[in-house]
């Protein structure tokens, strides 16, 4: 199944755009002196039509194309939809490397998503990657600061009460708690 709100990250015609788009803005960002780039990795798949965030994300296993490619670009036949994200993650940060970056950042919400991908962990974040750490629900709450720290990334506090305002439904889950962080 294929979704219309969001890049489709294996199609090379989309991945030439995008990658020409960053190397375009990196490079003139680049020469006005910016050393940090944000290549955001959050919000994938977009909103809903009533603007609720879509909590159940099935959209993982129904991309069956982008499973098929995360297998055969690494040779595991474990490989999974989101597994072609990261690789997908991974050459955005390094073309922004080889244009000079010194930091290049992404929200934490899907990185290392486990709880509604499959991922196993047949391909892994670059560490390079630094991590604005804003919603600590994310993946359960399993991808702690510490988490993150532990996988060799740089991370930021961006914790969502303080720096983002939001309005969610009624029903959603409270944003955070002290012992969350």
């Amino acid at each position: 199944m294929r979704y219309s709100r969001c890049i489709d990250i294996i199609n090379p015609a989309a991945c030439e755009f995008m990658f020409n788009l960053h190397c375009e803005l990196g490079q003139f960002f680049y020469e006005l002196g910016c050393r940090d780039f944000d290549i955001g990795g959050d919000e994938l798949f977009g909103w809903q039509e009533d603007g609720v965030i879509d909590k159940s994300l099935p959209k993982w296993q129904n991309l069956d194309h982008w499973q098929e490619y995360a297998q055969k670009v690494t040779g595991n036949d474990q490989a999974v939809a989101y597994d072609a994200f990261i690789l997908y993650m991974n050459k955005l940060c390094a073309i922004l490397r080889s244009i000079g970056y010194e930091s290049v950042r992404m929200w934490n919400d899907d990185a290392y998503r486990k709880i509604d991908t499959g991922w196993q962990g047949a391909t892994n974040l670059d560490s390079s990657i630094e991590i604005q750490y804003w919603c600590p629900l994310t993946n359960n709450g399993e991808n702690t600061a510490r988490f993150y720290l532990d996988c060799g990334h740089a991370i930021y506090n961006f914790i969502n009460p303080y720096a983002y305002y939001t309005l969610y439904p009624d029903d959603a889950p409270s944003l955070i708690t002290p012992d969350a962080i």
